[in-house]
Parts: C-alpha cells; structure tokens; sequence
C-alpha cells in the first residue's frame, strides 16, 4: 500500500503523510475523509468515524506532504507523476495511470495564483484522463474533465475532440455536432 497517492482513504492520505518516523497517532476520520456514506460493506457501516491507531514503522521513497510543499515543488511533483501517468498508460494500466493523473491534478489545485505552465499541464493532464475514460467507456467522467479542460482554454482542439466521442457514447448528438464543429472553426 502507498500512501499520499490516493490508494488509500482520504483521511489515512492526510493523517499519515503528516506524521514523523517512529511517531504514534491517534487519526479520528470522518466519513467524508474515510468511507462516505457507503461505508465498506459488512465491516464499516455507511457516515461511520473511523479511529485509528497508528505507529509509523518505515518510510519508503515518501514524497513531500502537498500542503507542505512550494508551488515549485508542487508543480515538480506534479510533472514527475505525470509522467509516472503516461507510463502506466503506455503499458496498458489505466486505473495507475488514471491513479497518477489524479494526483498530479490535486498537488496542481494546491498551487496559488495558477498561471501559464500550471494551466497548460492541468489542461493537458486532464485531456489524458480523458482519454483514459474513453478507454474505459466511463464517458460522464470525460464529458466532466473535457469541459474543465475547456475552462482553462476553450481552444483545447483535443478537449473537444474526446468530448465529442463521450456525448456520442451517450447519444447526446446535438452535444457531439456542436463540439466536432468548434473543433473543425479552430
């Protein structure tokens, strides 16, 4: 198990990755950093507050904590599990690579005054998830991530392009029509 990768609940993420080596912790989770309202099925009832005792033991190639982190730092992490992201891809493990992108997308949401480089790497970022979400015929998620992709810069030729094959998917033609179009103008 990794932890601060999203692998793990919300609350383990957060709790363990602010924590020293050979430190004790006592983490209280509320559903929303553990497992929600569905719980974990027969074990975790639905909104249950999870407790934990934890000692952290080891530390293996642990990277810093996003809220810990420089901007600069934040946007090398990113970069680093973008590029983590196009490898899994490569190799045909959507849920890693998708895992990775999430990621990245998340320490790039941490950085303040979001400009030029962090916008196009959110963008492109975001444009892969898609992809990945074609791939896995979850066509509501890339509708979703196209449309902010789109946000960040209407002209994303790509954004609109797998869009366009999400609405179709969905049968949402006039949607599909109207982004073929846009992309064709540019």
């Amino acid at each position: 198990m990794v932890i601060g990768v999203g692998q793990v609940i919300k609350g383990w993420d957060v709790g363990i990755m602010s924590m020293c080596l050979g430190e004790k912790a006592e983490l209280t989770i509320s559903a929303e950093h553990g497992y929600g309202a569905v719980g974990a099925p027969p074990l975790i009832p639905p909104n249950a507050t999870l407790c934990f005792t934890i000692e952290l033991l080891k530390i293996r190639n642990r990277p810093p904590t996003k809220w810990l982190t420089t901007d600069v730092e934040l946007l090398e992490i990113a970069v680093g599990l973008k590029d983590d992201g196009n490898k899994w891809f490569k190799a045909g493990d959507y849920p890693a690579a998708s895992s990775c992108y999430e990621e990245a997308i998340s320490n790039l949401e941490t950085i303040n005054g979001q400009q030029g480089e962090v916008k196009n790497l959110t963008k492109t970022i975001l444009q892969n998830l898609c992809v990945i979400s074609n791939k896995l015929a979850d066509y509501r998620s890339t509708i979703q991530n196209c449309t902010k992709a789109l946000k960040i810069d209407e002209n994303a030729v790509k954004a609109l392009y797998l869009r366009s094959v999400a609405y179709e998917k969905v049968q949402a033609y006039d949607d599909a029509t109207e982004d073929v179009k846009n992309a064709i103008r540019l």
